[in-house]
């Protein structure tokens, strides 16, 4: 996408030196500086299109998601892949930053937990994040959603920890 914003300044900025150019001297066609000013018309709305876009695919939002626990639905193979770029749980509400491919960034996103409880210290619980719609597209999105964890239907009375895929540690849970 940079290299296209490049390739349209820099035609801008030529354009725009040629215009100064022909108005500079006496001899030239008006028609012929239409015909500029149309072109530069068509190129200066092709870079607000492409700056605007831009700007429209860094915005995060954030939204309250799905928690699910269910053992099931967590063994079931997801078709793909989630990527956690940020992880942190705050006031018992996991707040991850994801990458995700599709057509676009309108996806309800789920935190599946297994009803397993390993036996640790902390007790750890395991879960991954689901999508939909699934989309077969190339584009790549990034999105922060946060999931509210304090009521889980896993009667757990202490701190524990998360293991998320994706996510390389441990998430620690504080109650």
């Amino acid at each position: 996408m940079n290299f296209f914003k490049n390739k349209i300044l820099k035609i801008q900025d030529k354009t725009l030196q040629f215009i100064l150019t022909l108005t500079t001297r006496v001899n030239f066609s008006l028609d012929a500086m239409h015909k500029i000013l149309n072109h530069l018309l068509i190129l200066i709305s092709c870079g607000i299109f492409l700056f605007s876009c831009q700007e429209n695919q860094d915005i995060n939002q954030i939204q309250s998601e799905n928690v699910i626990v269910n053992t099931q639905f967590f063994d079931e193979d997801f078709p793909v892949i989630v990527f956690v770029a940020e992880a942190e749980i705050i006031d018992q509400r996991l707040h991850l930053n994801v990458g995700f491919s599709g057509c676009d960034d309108d996806k309800d996103f789920t935190l599946v937990f297994s009803e397993r409880v390993f036996d640790s210290q902390p007790p750890t619980l395991k879960a991954k994040i689901t999508y939909s719609p699934i989309s077969a597209c190339a584009a790549f999105f990034t999105k922060e959603v946060i999931f509210d964890i304090r009521d889980l239907n896993i009667s757990l009375s202490e701190n524990y920890q998360i293991i998320l895929r994706g996510w390389d540690e441990p998430l620690l849970v504080q109650r």
